[in-house]
């Protein structure tokens, strides 16, 4: 019986060192005293050969929602016209900055070739401002990575949209579609 005793608080002191998780110290310069990066040490063993398992774990906590999916213009005039097209609420990030990639952005076009000369912008707010002032660029060029710095005190963002409708412009529907992805930027 009493070797039996022994065995068994043997197997739960090994267990309980197997089991038992210590909280460990975080810094990213000093030490960080909040849930935003906690580390935990568990499994504790002996031996001369031992598997060591390190895992990081960041968790997707963005949400976007987009004020529109398709913008639909009715010119009866040449000029160069813009709009404050969509607008971009996100929520969930802590401190991080929200990157946006915009893929196959281009002119609209009309069945057969013809094209309207567009233009993009992003606004790192929803403000509506006097459009003046703003960084337009080409639809060819608006592709690619957009950062939005210290997205968690603007809450969003705006896509401006120009078009330039000149003289001889041919009527009719002129379009395109582009994707676009958003990520939280660590």
């Amino acid at each position: 019986m009493k070797g039996t005793l022994i065995a068994v608080l043997a197997v739960l002191m090994v267990v309980g060192l197997v089991l038992t998780a210590e909280a460990l110290d975080v810094y990213d310069g000093t030490k960080i005293t909040d849930s935003s990066v906690t580390a935990v040490a568990s499994g504790a063993n002996s031996g001369t050969a031992q598997t060591i398992l390190i895992k990081a774990s960041i968790p997707a906590s963005l949400t976007v929602a987009l004020s529109a999916t398709q913008i639909n213009w009715t010119i009866n005039k040449q000029g160069t016209f813009q709009t404050k097209a969509i607008d971009i609420t996100y929520s969930g990030l802590g401190s991080s900055d929200v990157s946006m990639v915009v893929a196959y952005a281009a002119d609209l076009v009309k069945d057969g070739g013809a094209t309207l000369a567009t233009y993009y912008a992003l606004k790192a707010d929803k403000s509506i401002l006097t459009p003046t002032g703003l960084n337009y660029e080409t639809a060819k060029n608006f592709n690619g990575t957009h950062i939005i710095k210290n997205a968690d005190a603007v809450k969003g963002a705006s896509i401006w949209n120009k078009i330039a409708v000149l003289s001889g412009t041919k009527p009719g529907d002129y379009l395109d579609d582009f994707t676009v992805t958003f990520s939280q930027a660590l």
